[in-house]
């Protein structure tokens, strides 16, 4: 539709040719004290940077998208990255950083922000580190577990048991030891791991585990 152009001045009909404006443009730039930026109908407004003076409400499930996979976000708590607690998100493809979060925290001297918790990204199993972190208040259920690295001495707690090095040399209290079920139910403490040592709580002996089976150590008793 063509709407021919005539001088409508600024009286009631005035914004015919407003709407004749509207219809042309396929692209807009804002100008004002208030917001500056680009609408395009295809892409959305693109804005260039700005200092919001008020708080920015998002509305319920919206998203905020990285240009591209080989980019990131980072939202900082502060004036300066020095100053802040900082939350990186990085893309599948940003180059020796793909799919990491990073989470920083300002140094005693807020001089840096540093690392305090790093987790990998486009693996199967995602590695998280920590560094200089005191955690507190950490509670595991039994069936949890804090394990080593495969072959690197460490150690592994679960609510009722200890295991230290590697291998594995296991501490597991455990009351009335007597018979396969007890056994059994000591395996499952000690993580099935030869030389694995159990306490009694209730007899006041020492059991250990060779070749797959328990045995009372002779002549260690608890007094």
């Amino acid at each position: 539709m063509s709407i021919p152009e005539f001088d409508l001045g600024f009286g009631p009909m005035h914004s015919l040719q407003i709407l004749k404006a509207a219809i042309a443009e396929t692209a807009l730039t804002l100008n004002s004290p208030i917001i500056q930026g680009t609408v395009d109908p295809g892409t959305g407004l693109t804005m260039p940077a700005f200092i919001s003076s008020g708080n920015i409400t998002l509305s319920y499930g919206i998203e905020i998208q990285s240009n591209g996979d080989a980019d990131s976000i980072k939202l900082w708590g502060g004036a300066t990255e020095a100053h802040s607690a900082m939350l990186e998100l990085s893309g599948s493809a940003r180059g020796g950083a793909t799919g990491r979060l990073w989470i920083g925290t300002p140094n005693a001297g807020a001089t840096a922000c540093l690392a305090r918790l790093v987790i990998s990204g486009v693996l199967a199993t995602a590695v998280a580190t920590w560094s200089a972190v005191t955690h507190t208040g950490i509670v595991l259920t039994a069936s949890e577990k804090i394990n080593p690295v495969s072959g690197v001495a460490g150690f592994s707690v679960v609510s009722t048991s200890l295991t230290l090095g590697s291998a594995g040399s296991v501490i597991a209290p455990y009351a009335n030891m007597v018979g396969a079920a007890d056994d059994a139910a000591r395996d499952v403490l000690a993580g099935n791991v030869d030389g694995a040592i159990a306490i009694d709580t209730a007899g006041g002996f020492i059991c250990y585990r060779r070749n797959g089976l328990w045995y009372k150590a002779a002549g260690i008793a608890m007094v």
